[in-house]
């Protein structure tokens, strides 16, 4: 595991996403696990949501945190349009795409 210790504002930085998009996201997450591990059912969990944290910090409300490669391991491998991977693979055929329109 990565040694550096990313919070919301780090995976919202290193995602290009919202701090409160990020919040959400890690709301909704927390919600299905809550879900399924109430119901016995994992279908209450849903790819792409973003992993537990890897700890928490300070007092109420706690600030989660995550290891840096759990985060790009998630970010890396979630479901949509193009694959996370894909793209920083394929980063310099992209911007030479946009340059040629």
């Amino acid at each position: 595991m990565g040694t550096q210790v990313w919070y919301i504002e780090d995976v919202a930085e290193y995602t290009g996403l919202a701090r409160s998009s990020v919040q959400s996201m890690n709301g909704r997450s927390q919600m299905h696990r809550k879900k399924a591990a109430e119901t016995g059912d994992q279908k209450h969990i849903k790819r792409g949501d973003m992993p537990p944290p890897d700890g928490r910090e300070g007092r109420w409300p706690y600030s989660p945190w995550w290891h840096q490669d759990t985060i790009k391991n998630w970010w890396a491998n979630r479901p949509g349009a193009y694959n996370q991977a894909w793209i920083e693979q394929n980063r310099d055929k992209i911007g030479k795409r946009k340059q040629d329109r």
